[in-house]
């Protein structure tokens, strides 16, 4: 028996306006994660996991039944 909980690949993630900010400022700004953080006023380690969150949020794409191809299927396009 697995004390872990299975996430429920119908629930739809959300991610915060704030997130996106911080994603955008260390993947695509270059930023470092330390600056955003005093930024932020976060530590590093949760911006490092904001950053992580949010890259997979992105990697999900929409969920079943929105009319959008799934991720792997346009790959394969």
């Amino acid at each position: 028996m697995s004390t872990k909980t299975e996430a429920n690949p119908l629930q739809v993630m959300n991610v915060s306006p704030r997130d996106r900010a911080i994603y955008e400022a260390v993947v695509i700004g270059c930023k470092s994660q330390r600056a955003v953080a005093i930024e932020h006023q976060l530590t590093q380690p949760r911006v490092s996991a904001i950053v992580k969150r949010v890259t997979r949020w992105l990697s999900q794409g929409a969920p079943p039944g929105l009319g959008e191809i799934y991720r792997r299927d346009r790959l394969r396009m």
